[in-house]
């Protein structure tokens, strides 16, 4: 198993990450359900030309469908505003099937999970050049205008 963060291989049998840490049991976890949901979500033997075709043909006859219900509705004079709803609705349902339908394809390109991570991770360079001070050395104490008004007022009270 190779860790999301730091791309280091552990054992299958590990918690934490050897490198960096990065608590495992979790996305090994998460790896688990994202396995369950992409087998269960997939489409084996289906193409992506089969699917658009279905997207096509839903579209047009939902629209279809759609213009004519409305057109029907319309022409019976009732001055309610049905044609308007079942217009919306045919529309939003023609868009979610299309939706549904177009997420079947899956992009060929994408990795498969649990794989390791393709760029190598390098940990950050300390900063060293252009520094005045190490971190051995105790931060300056600055002192802040309150204190120094503070300070001014009690001088003022006392002379009075």
């Amino acid at each position: 198993m190779f860790c999301p963060d730091c791309g280091a291989e552990n054992s299958k049998s590990q918690k934490f990450c050897t490198r960096c840490g990065t608590n495992l049991m979790v996305i090994d976890r998460a790896r688990d359900i994202l396995n369950e949901v992409s087998q269960g979500a997939g489409t084996s033997g289906v193409s992506p030309n089969v699917v658009l075709g279905l997207v096509g043909l839903i579209s047009v006859v939902g629209f279809a469908a759609t213009t004519i219900g409305t057109l029907i509705l319309n022409r019976m004079d009732t001055n309610s505003p049905m044609p308007i709803f079942f217009g919306m609705g045919g529309f939003i349902t023609m868009i979610l099937i299309c939706r549904y339908l177009l997420n079947m394809i899956r992009p060929s390109g994408k990795p498969a999970i649990g794989q390791q991570p393709q760029a190598n991770y390098t940990p950050p360079q300390a900063i060293t050049g252009n520094t005045r001070r190490g971190l051995a050395e105790p931060a300056p104490a600055y002192q802040s205008i309150i204190e120094d008004q503070t300070k001014q007022f009690e001088k003022e009270q006392q002379t009075k």
